[in-house]
């Protein structure tokens, strides 16, 4: 299959622009059933994002980039392969706070929440570089490989206090001393943490209220703009990333499972159907149902295909749980 890379973002932090694609029907099915097999429960969130990030990572042109970006930046990139792939509307139901009213629907336009999250997550990094003598710290939000250890720490039973002075390390981008660059955002949490003990107790204050600064601006702001939704900011430290890519992954597999049961009788391949992105996959039921709206003579055979069972459909029924429909 040629795989076309036809839409392009910018990383704000990386400085680096990626190209990466739609997402096909056979991705789509995988996202459901990762959706489907790990509970909502905050444990299986580790599992659950090692799984959409697979999924992530094979839209993008250059897979390398995934690990050199930050946390926020993989969620950007993920908003925007669904906006291309689902379009930007996200709707969905929540429990009501208010004792009158079971759910309130909650509708949410991904290019306004992607704005917010470019906004917030710049402007909260206030301080950037910190300089003492012949030592500059260059800070900044913790890198896609410090996750494990955000997870990790949500467990850990240490106050909010102690977790916060534990992960100020994973906000430390590099440290230059005398124009040589030390990279540590690479290293593990237990070098990061060793590289930092060795600096001047005063450089060492000052790196500390400068991260907690920046970490209390990201909290402060309310990146959906919804009332409901108040409580969900950028935050690491509940992990409130994964929640996100769970809210903007999560459809209806119905859905998917009745159109491609509806092109695969219609004599086209089941490899083909899997390999088209939901945008395509919509314009083909446009013609198919155009032409059962028609008094064509094809309408009989139309007839006789829709009753035909392809291995698509098949093997679709059986990944769902569900017997082949009839």
């Amino acid at each position: 299959m040629n795989l076309s890379y036809l839409y392009k973002l910018d990383l704000p932090f990386n400085k680096n622009d990626i190209l990466f694609r739609d997402i096909s029907t056979k991705e789509q099915i995988d996202l459901q059933k990762i959706n489907l097999y790990y509970p909502q429960d905050i444990d299986y969130y580790l599992n659950y994002y090692e799984s959409i990030t697979k999924i992530v990572e094979s839209c993008l042109e250059n897979k390398e980039i995934l690990k050199n970006i930050n946390i926020i930046e993989m969620l950007l990139i993920a908003i925007k392969i669904r906006i291309v792939s689902f379009g930007n509307i996200l709707e969905f139901n929540i429990e009501s706070k208010q004792e009158d009213i079971k759910n309130v629907k909650i509708k949410i336009d991904l290019n306004d929440l992607i704005r917010n999250i470019l906004i917030t997550s710049i402007d909260s990094l206030e301080i950037k570089e910190i300089e003492e003598n012949d030592i500059k710290i260059i800070l900044a939000w913790p890198n896609v490989n410090s996750i494990k250890f955000f997870y990790n720490l949500y467990f850990a039973e240490i106050s909010s206090e102690e977790k916060l002075l534990e992960s100020l390390p994973e906000y430390i981008d590099s440290i230059i001393i005398k124009d040589e660059i030390l990279k540590i955002n690479e290293f593990t949490h237990d070098q990061k943490e060793n590289i930092c003990d060795k600096l001047p107790m005063s450089l060492q204050t000052k790196i500390q209220e400068s991260i907690i600064k920046n970490i209390n601006n990201l909290l402060s702001k309310n990146i959906f703009n919804i009332q409901q939704l108040d409580d969900e900011k950028l935050n690491f430290y509940t992990l409130s990333f994964i929640r996100i890519l769970k809210m903007i992954f999560s459809q209806n597999p119905r859905r998917i499972y009745e159109e491609v049961y509806i092109l695969s009788n219609f004599n086209l391949d089941s490899n083909y159907i899997m390999s088209l992105t939901p945008i395509e996959r919509k314009l083909y039921l446009s013609f198919v149902e155009s032409q059962q709206k028609s008094n064509q003579p094809k309408t009989d055979q139309m007839d006789q295909q829709i009753h035909q069972h392809s291995s698509a459909v098949d093997d679709l029924a059986v990944e769902f749980g569900d017997t082949p429909p009839n």
